[in-house]
C-alpha cells in the first residue's frame, strides 16, 4: 500500500530491508485475530466493544475505571443516571457506547457561575447551555438508527501534573497491548503514549491528528514522537510543538503500576488472547479508560519505527494461531 511506504519509512534503506516483518492492519483484523478461537470449553469472554458492559465488568472485578454517570439510549436517560447527574460539578465526557477511534466523542466543560444555574460548554458545538438541554440533544440523536447503540456519560479525568505539558486540556492515554503468553499469563508486548497536536482537542487519537511516542515497556521512558505519517508529517518530535516540553527521555509516572494493572485487567477479561488498553495516568495512579479487542499494530509500529512481526507481538500471535490450527486438525481426525 502506498501509504505504508511513508508510514513505515520504507523510502529509507534500513527500514525497507525489514518490510516483510511488518504486520498490517488488514492482516491482523481480517485474518489473524479472526483465525484465533478459544478452546470450546472456555467461557465466552466479557464484552469489550460495548463500553457500558466493559465498565460494569471492570468495576465488578475491582479495576479502576471512570464512573458511569449516564447511559442514553432510545431517547431515554436511565432514572439512576438522572439522580447522579444532578450532583455533577465537573467536566464530563460523552462517547458512543460502541464507538471507535475517538469518533463523535465530546467534552462538556463545567462552567463556574456566580448564580446557582449549572452550565456546561459543549466542546463539539462550542456552545454554553444547561446540562438538561445538552442531554436532550443526545436523547434525540440516540433515537436514530445511526446512533441506536446510544451514548455513555462519564466524569472527565485529568492527567498527572507532570504529564500536562504534553496534553493541554486533553486527557492523554497510554496504549498498552497485552497478549496471553506461552504460560497462559498476560504479557505486555508493546506500548505508546498518545498526545494531541491541538491542546484544545477532545481526544488524543493519532488517527484524529495527534501524535505518539514509543514507550520503553521496561522503564516507562518516552522516545521521539511521530504523527501517523500519511498526511506529509514524516518527521519526529523531540520537543512538544505547543509547550516546548521535552518529549524524548521523559519517564511516565506510575509506570510499574500501569504494567501491573494491564496484566491484572487482562486476567479479568480472559479467555481473550489480545487486548489493547487505553490507560490514563492520574495523580492517584493509572485508570483504565477502555479496552480494545482488536488493537491495530500500525500505530505502534509507526512510532517505534520497527516491525512487530518478529517481536513478542508477532511471536505470540503465531503461537496462538498454531495452537488453534493444531486443535482444528485434531478435531478433524477425531471426526474422521
Amino acid at each position: 500500500m502506498p501509504e505504508n511506504y511513508y508510514k513505515f519509512e520504507w523510502y529509507l534503506k534500513n527500514q525497507r530491508k525489514r518490510a516483510k516483518e511488518y504486520r498490517h492492519r488488514y492482516e491482523v483484523k481480517n485474518i489473524l485475530y479472526k483465525a484465533y478461537r478459544p478452546g470450546k470449553h472456555q467461557e465466552v469472554p466479557p464484552s469489550i466493544t460495548n463500553k457500558v458492559k466493559f465498565a460494569a465488568h471492570a468495576k465488578k472485578c475491582g479495576l479502576p475505571v471512570p464512573e458511569t454517570l449516564a447511559v442514553i439510549k432510545n431517547g431515554v436517560v436511565s432514572a439512576k443516571s438522572n439522580k447522579l447527574l444532578q450532583k455533577v460539578k465537573c467536566d464530563l465526557f460523552v462517547k458512543p457506547i460502541e464507538g471507535k477511534g475517538g469518533r463523535n466523542a465530546n467534552r462538556l466543560e463545567y462552567m463556574e457561575m456566580p448564580s446557582e444555574e449549572v452550565l456546561f460548554r459543549d466542546t463539539f458545538k462550542n456552545k454554553i447551555s444547561t446540562l438538561d438541554k445538552i442531554l436532550d440533544s443526545y436523547k434525540k440523536r440516540s433515537k436514530s438508527h445511526k446512533n441506536k447503540d446510544g451514548y455513555l456519560v462519564q466524569p472527565c479525568l485529568a492527567n498527572h501534573s507532570s504529564i500536562k505539558p504534553y496534553t493541554g486540556r486533553t486527557v492523554s492515554t497510554c496504549r498498552v497491548i497485552t497478549i496471553v503468553n506461552e504460560k497462559d499469563t498476560p504479557e505486555v508486548v508493546a506500548a505508546a503514549f498518545r498526545m494531541p497536536s491541538n491542546p484544545q482537542s477532545v481526544v488524543d487519537n493519532i488517527h484524529a491528528g495527534g501524535f505518539s511516542s514509543p514507550i520503553d515497556i521496561t522503564s516507562g521512558k518516552l522516545g521521539k514522537a511521530s504523527f501517523l505519517g500519511v498526511s506529509g508529517n514524516l518527521g519526529q518530535l523531540e520537543i512538544h510543538p505547543e509547550s516546548n516540553a521535552r518529549i524524548e527521555d521523559f519517564t511516565l509516572p506510575y509506570w510499574s503500576e500501569v504494567i501491573k494493572l494491564c496484566k491484572q485487567a487482562h486476567t479479568s477479561f480472559m479467555p481473550r488472547m489480545i487486548i489493547g488498553w487505553d490507560i490514563c495516568i492520574t495523580e492517584d495512579g493509572p485508570i483504565i479508560i477502555e479496552g480494545n479487542a482488536q488493537p491495530c499494530p500500525d500505530h505502534i509500529q509507526r512510532v517505534h519505527r520497527a516491525p512487530l512481526g518478529n517481536e513478542r507481538f508477532g511471536q505470540l500471535l503465531a503461537f496462538h494461531i498454531k495452537k488453534t490450527m493444531q486443535g482444528t486438525a485434531n478435531n478433524c481426525r477425531i471426526k474422521q
